[in-house]
């Protein structure tokens, strides 16, 4: 189809009549038959059209005059559209004449009973019109439209003082007349505070004063309405638009003038009418008003109403919605619950400080509500609010550390929740967890982080205290008789505890543990697999606790290898395996051989894959290390048979065309190779034998000795896998974890790098420069190897031979290149490995032993990354620079001056032409430093920069600007005035600002 006709199909006549207007609007609100989205919106821009003409005052007060509800909704629609966009083209009267018709308008329909929807528009309409720029007599809106109906017809604002006082006047409003001021008083709020932000301050300042003006009549009139002696029950409607408007009142009131409270005053009869709704009307508006206003505004309570609430609440109405809930009913909606939250979070101060028998009562009905049935989330919502209160009530004992004699009933009722919530976090069965949604699910889970949140909290108040609680919970009954649910809560509820390493906990850890607990899951006979995953997480949080109590490790370990062999557990029992091992590797050493054993029957099963692998085998070279040398490295002889094997598997794999397990074994090889790297690394935080490690015999281990054998297994399994990958890249057949190889052999390589002795992972210089020689520009994650090779240059050890070669190879990756711009991320990567040259490898980097051409290639490449947009690049060639102008190489500094005199006019050029408007401004500062250094490395620097002042400036005034530029350059004595300096010169290249080139 031609979509100029397709268009043309969906084309939407102007209107002729208002017949005409009346049909497009029933087509868009109600149309027939679904029409097309074209159509729809064709028809919404002819309509906002004829809302935003000329005509439109007069269509929209034509149209509040149909017979269809819908048409007369889009009437009073147009009138707000005008108002918010048209005032300004009226002329002097019309405005008045607006706002009169607006209330004759509202008053007939009100009186036809008129749809509530039609109504709260033509409210909305006229709460705007009172909050205009103009000034129409806002301050007494709320009068006026109270006594216009009382009159049945606008009245003038002229005429006001003419009436009874407001008060007088409410008792001779009907029902409908009463809701329509009702709901303009909520209309009135909501324009009055969407203008107290965001807006200049005297539209702002304007729609405070016109709010503060009506404070009193609507406060009158929601007192009216609300009073239990005018009201009969069963005006509802009435009242529910009474709590209403109540409510944004207050809130407004508390947003606005917060420290002010003489305002509320004007509503304190309301608050107090609304308390006694709620335990006389059949509905849940005056308990929701009141949570409402408790959580937002609490401070329009006075000491009356809250004594008012708290007898409702331990009285007959509490009591009677309390039995309900524990019933197991009313537990979707709760509304009496939530409104005993809402209140003992705002007097959860005086629940803890002072005892009464009605606050006693209180904290006893919030104990009960956690006894209601059903999960949270699932079947309840009650428990994860009442969490809320208990969280509030424990912030008030923790913020007062000097305590009192409240402090021992406060902590009895924090123990008491703990045992409530440690009930309400006993998980489903599988079969019942199956069949909730997602929401439930997420929902349950939520509310158990929140506990374990909720005992972090409470355990600095508690501590070992809180640990027996716990533990009490975790009962060897209820393992006897397998009601694992309890056993999960018990486990959960430990995790959420901060050991602090106390003696006192230290006590309760040793019965819990000592326990039949670990061994009893590590039976595994029908223990559901919740329950043994909770109890791995548990061993990992208190791994501190086995460092210092090393009895209970073995238990705790055979439940972890049991655990390991599981799919469900696996993932869960290598953390807390590698954590234990890590930790406590001193204390495991006698072990080691359990553990070769239990490694080679876990690799027989399901769960033997490759992360799981490298962390078992890197915890069990955590142990390993802390052995002495010998039988160390007889236990890293055996983990390295580990890794052999699988380096062979992948060999045979490529031998038979399986690239998929070739790469498989291959990957598995190294990433467990990695980590038992990671695992001999020397642990910071215990002690060094200085005299063995300086002992000759010690060195001499590694460099010829029986060490040096493990060394050779090790670089032999990686250079057979690097044949591997190497060979099927040849073969344009690249390996799909080729990447992830290459990434875990750099791991291997920095775990040696941070060693400040030899050791079996402090390989050889030239078997690094070997491998970093092999790099190409299209080595998957080249990026890595360069961060590795930054790591080799900066370990401390003076490698000058490798250093060189590597330095050739950065040259002959830059050449691959090309274009810069296209590898921006590989750029940045080279340049930061020659920073590392400095200061270590400077005469390397200077042409020593490389030649002239290389070091001509370097340092001509990092003078490029100063000439293109990139960000990445241009900030390495900067600090580069900057590294090297501070360095000067006092080991020959006549090499330091040939480089510079060759290259010192192009850097100049490089900076100057950045620094000129072509830079971004996050960049000026990466450039400042190496322009600083510049200006005082080489007495040709100042002819050199105004060199290449001459070269970008395009006129005499340019030039002339960039003289100045280079005066108060040479001016400044400090980097920071250096960086001002070069902002303003560029803000003033760019045409953002006048160059003021001294500006601080």
């Amino acid at each position: 189809m031609d979509p100029a006709m397709d268009s043309a199909d969906y084309d939407v006549p102007d209107p002729q009549s208002y017949e005409d207007i009346e049909a497009l609007i029933n087509q868009f609100y109600a149309p027939p038959i679904p029409l097309p989205p074209q159509k729809v919106h064709k028809i919404d821009r002819k309509l906002h059209d004829l809302q935003r003409s000329p005509r439109g005052w007069e269509i929209a007060e034509r149209l509040l005059l149909n017979g269809d509800p819908t048409i007369r909704f889009f009437g009073a629609l147009t009138f707000i559209v005008k108002l918010n966009n048209d005032i300004g083209g009226l002329k002097p009267g019309e405005y008045e004449a607006i706002g009169d018709m607006l209330i004759k308008q509202m008053l007939l329909l009100a009186s036809a009973g008129e749809k509530p929807l039609v109504l709260q528009k033509l409210c909305g309409a006229l709460a705007l019109y009172y909050m205009t720029d103009i000034d129409v007599g806002a301050e007494t809106s709320v009068r006026r439209l109270i006594c216009s109906c009382a009159a049945g017809q606008p009245v003038p604002n002229d005429s006001l003082d003419s009436f009874e006082p407001t008060e007088a006047v409410l008792p001779r409003l009907s029902t409908p007349f009463q809701l329509l001021v009702l709901n303009f008083l909520a209309m009135l709020t909501d324009e009055a505070v969407k203008r107290t932000a965001g807006y200049p301050a005297n539209v702002i300042a304007r729609s405070v004063s016109r709010l503060d003006a009506n404070i009193s009549d609507a406060a009158l009139a929601v007192v009216w309405c609300l009073s239990p002696l005018q009201q009969p029950a069963q005006s509802a409607p009435i009242l529910s638009a009474a709590f209403s408007g109540l409510i944004s009142w207050v809130n407004a009131i508390q947003n606005i003038w917060p420290r002010e409270p003489t305002r509320l005053a004007h509503f304190h009869m309301a608050l107090e009418s609304t308390i006694t709704w709620c335990g006389k009307l059949d509905s849940d508006d005056p308990a929701e008003t009141l949570t409402e206003l408790l959580t937002n505004s609490e401070s329009a309570f006075q000491l009356p109403h809250l004594n008012g609430l708290m007898s409702l609440l331990t009285g007959p109405w509490g009591e009677a919605h309390l039995r309900t809930l524990l019933n197991g009913e009313d537990l979707e909606d709760a509304i009496s619950a939530r409104l005993l939250f809402a209140f003992g979070v705002a007097r959860a101060a005086d629940l803890v400080l002072h005892e009464s028998e009605l606050s006693t009562r209180l904290l006893e009905m919030l104990h009960a509500v956690l006894h209601t049935p059903g999960y949270p989330g699932a079947d309840e919502m009650i428990s994860a609010e009442a969490l809320e209160f208990w969280n509030a009530f424990v912030e008030v004992v923790t913020d007062r550390p000097d305590g009192g004699p409240w402090l021992p009933a406060a902590k009895n009722h924090i123990i008491q929740v703990i045992r409530e919530l440690w009930a309400k976090c006993r998980q489903p069965s599988t079969e019942e967890w199956e069949t909730w949604d997602r929401d439930a699910q997420r929902a349950f889970s939520a509310f158990r982080t929140d506990v374990k949140d909720f005992l972090e909290n409470t355990y600095q108040l508690l501590n070992a205290t809180q640990l027996s609680v716990v533990a009490e919970l975790c009962t060897t009954t209820a393992l006897e008789q397998q009601k694992w649910a309890d056993v999960e809560a018990s486990l959960f509820c430990f995790n959420g505890l901060e050991y602090m390493g106390s003696d006192e906990e230290d006590e309760v850890l040793r019965a819990v543990f000592g326990s039949s607990l670990f061994s009893t899951l590590a039976k595994g006979e029908n223990v559901p697999a919740s329950v043994c995953r909770t109890a791995l997480n548990m061993l990992g949080e208190f791994s501190e606790f086995f460092k210092k109590t090393q009895a209970f490790l073995p238990t705790a370990l055979d439940f972890l290898f049991v655990s390991l062999r599981y799919p469900a557990l696996a993932s869960q029992a290598v953390i807390s395996i590698s954590q234990l091992c890590s930790m406590c590797r001193h204390s495991l050493t006698s072990v080691l051989p359990n553990f070769f054993e239990q490694y080679t029957l876990f690799l027989t099963g399901p769960t033997a894959e490759t992360s799981n692998k490298e962390r078992v085998l890197g915890a069990i070279a955590c142990v390993a290390q802390a052995l002495p040398l010998d039988p160390s490295q007889d236990a890293l002889s055996r983990i390295l048979w580990y890794i052999e094997q699988d380096v062979a598997r992948a060999v045979a794999a490529a031998q038979a065309n399986d690239p998929g397990a070739c790469q498989t074994a291959a990957l598995a090889a190294m990433l467990c190779l990695a980590a038992v790297s990671k695992g001999f690394q020397r642990q910071d935080d215990y002690p060094i034998d200085l005299d063995r490690e300086s002992d000759p015999s010690s060195l001499a281990y590694w460099h010829g000795g029986p060490g040096s054998a493990l060394q050779a297994r090790i670089m032999e399994s990686i250079r057979s896998v690097l044949l591997l990958v190497n060979a099927a890249a040849a073969q344009s057949h690249p390996l799909e974890l080729h990447g992830d190889i290459l990434e875990a052999i750099c791991v291997v390589f920095k775990s040696g790098f941070c060693e400040a002795v030899p050791g079996p992972f402090v390989l050889p210089a030239s078997f690094v420069a070997d491998f970093i020689d092999s790099v190409t520009l299209s080595t998957p994650r080249v990026e890595t190897v360069l961060v590795m090779a930054c790591a080799f240059l900066r370990s401390g050890k003076q490698h000058h031979a490798e250093a060189a070669r590597v330095l050739v190879r950065l040259v002959a990756i830059r050449h691959e290149i090309g274009d810069i711009r296209a590898e921006a991320e590989v750029a940045h990567c080279i340049i930061d490995v020659l920073a590392r040259y400095m200061p270590a490898y400077t005469p390397v980097l200077l042409g020593w032993s490389v030649g002239p051409a290389v070091s001509d290639a370097v340092l001509t490449f990092t003078l490029s990354c100063l000439d293109i947009p990139e960000p990445l690049p241009k900030r390495s060639a900067a600090a580069f620079w900057d590294s090297f102008l501070a360095d000067r190489n006092p080991a020959d500094p006549s090499a330091f001056d040939a480089a510079l005199e060759r290259y010192g006019g192009q850097l100049a050029r490089g900076l100057v032409y950045q620094i000129s408007g072509r830079a971004l401004r996050t960049e000026l500062d990466p450039l400042a430093r190496p322009l600083k250094a510049l200006t005082k490395a080489h007495r040709h620097a100042r002819v050199w920069l105004t060199n290449a002042l001459g070269s970008v400036a395009t006129s005499e005034a340019e030039l002339q600007r960039g003289m100045q530029f280079i005066a108060a350059l040479y001016a400044s004595n400090t980097l920071r005035t250096v960086k001002n300096v070069a902002t303003a010169y560029w803000s003033e290249c760019r045409g953002m600002g006048e160059y003021t080139p001294y500006s601080q």
